[in-house]
């Protein structure tokens, strides 16, 4: 990546997760960089695909680490169905670590950033939503399936997207909860969401679809 491109994208990180994507323009975004709009224009051709650009590169290392997660957990459970508990950690976990600087303590750029990309990009660009988290969901929906035999699809999917929906409040919360200093030692900000991620596990061991759960 040239080294333009590399400032143009720090600068639109920085800013997006500042007033999101409506609140920045790309002369903004440029000026930042100590750019010009047409370097906006030659690397991403417009402020769209700059966001979605941004999104690939976060989505991307976080889904590489749900996957390896996954499957050391497969491989460590020799054939047998995973635990709610493992699943949840696998796909949670990673965001998780993506909040928390090297220090431990909330990174509060991708924090901010985090909650602008997972909020923002299902209302802005639903189709290339799918490009981010498709796969996700089919791994993660069949290992649920195969934990939860006794579920039809219908509540296999609702499982799903409340895992999906406890993540994305988990990270709105986590920009709540990073700036409770005074209440909250920074170094147990990790422990706090783990906390949460736990509790989603045992949350989803419920039926959510009661009234279609075991119909074919």
């Amino acid at each position: 990546m040239s080294d333009t491109k590399e400032e143009l994208m720090g600068s639109a990180e920085r800013l997006f997760a500042e007033r999101g994507f409506a609140g920045v323009g790309i002369r903004e975004i440029a000026r930042a960089a100590g750019a010009n709009t047409a370097a906006v224009n030659y690397h991403f051709e417009s402020k769209e695909n700059l966001w979605l650009e941004i999104m690939r590169r976060r989505a991307g290392p976080v889904n590489a680490e749900r996957f390896r997660r996954l499957g050391e957990a497969k491989a460590r459970a020799g054939g047998d169905p995973l635990s709610l508990g493992v699943i949840t950690d696998a796909l949670i976990g990673p965001v998780v670590d993506v909040l928390i600087d090297e220090k431990g303590e909330p990174d509060q750029l991708s924090i901010r950033l985090m909650t602008r990309l997972m909020v923002e990009t299902p209302m802005l660009f639903r189709e290339e939503l799918l490009e981010f988290f498709a796969e996700t969901r089919d791994r993660f929906a069949a290992a649920l399936a195969e934990s939860l035999p006794h579920c039809n699809p219908p509540e296999i999917q609702a499982r799903f997207f409340y895992l999906v929906s406890a993540m994305t409040g988990l990270v709105v919360q986590a920009e709540m909860l990073s700036g409770a200093n005074d209440c909250l030692p920074a170094k147990a900000f990790r422990e706090v969401l783990l906390s949460c991620v736990s509790r989603t596990a045992a949350a989803i061991e419920s039926p959510i679809l009661a009234n279609v759960r075991g119909q074919p």
